[in-house]
């Protein structure tokens, strides 16, 4: 039954891709849509972790100071920076986008009247678990532009030695991750499952190296 339950949603909330989504997908073009979005900035995040982590310039050091992991505001602000600059003209990362209900996303990635929500956390921040329902799914992913899509950014320092930088306790009480991966997992354990077909869960890797 339940999936039988998963098979009718899917039927009932497909739409038939328009004339230029189809042609943006062949020609590997912009994106048309706010799924189109979704894939261009999972893109765009895959990308820079990669050079993150491979950088010869140690780009990891953007996000720290000292020993310690800079704000949450620093850091999204060097992320836009280090993505900004391949971006194409006609889309933009806009900090501190205007949502309904007087709320403001981290970023926002726009192009045209398609726009993706994006909600940034530190791995220590208190509501790092809750945020991407109670914050992104509740508030941001409402917006028109937006079409119940939004993407959800942790930022993983690791085992920090500032104990108030670490990542918080799960509210269930689980083991803490070891990894980002089984981070992110645990973090889309935390969606309601209609919801995980259109809320993207990302951790970024920030380390620093050992």
């Amino acid at each position: 039954m339940l999936h039988l339950q998963r098979r009718v949603r899917r039927d009932r909330e497909y739409s038939p891709p328009t004339v230029g989504e189809l042609r943006s997908a062949v020609t590997d073009g912009l994106p048309e849509s706010i799924d189109q979005m979704r894939t261009f900035f999972a893109d765009r995040i895959e990308e820079l972790q990669k050079r993150i982590r491979g950088s010869n310039t140690d780009m990891w050091e953007a996000y720290w100071v000292d020993d310690r992991p800079r704000t949450e505001p620093f850091c999204r602000n060097r992320m836009i920076e280090h993505i900004s600059g391949q971006l194409p003209p006609s889309i933009r990362f806009e900090p501190e986008r205007h949502m309904p209900r007087q709320r403001r996303a981290d970023i926002a990635a726009i192009r045209d009247t398609v726009g993706l929500p994006v909600e940034i956390k530190g791995q220590w921040h208190r509501d790092v678990w809750n945020a991407a329902c109670d914050q992104l799914d509740a508030n941001y992913a409402r917006d028109w532009q937006a079409e119940g899509r939004g993407a959800y950014i942790v930022l993983w320092f690791g085992d920090v030695v500032r104990k108030d930088k670490r990542l918080r306790r799960h509210p269930d009480g689980l083991e803490r991750p070891e990894t980002p991966e089984a981070l992110r997992q645990m973090l889309v354990d935390r969606l309601p499952e209609e919801r995980r077909f259109q809320i993207d869960v990302f951790v970024l890797d920030v380390t620093r190296p050992e």
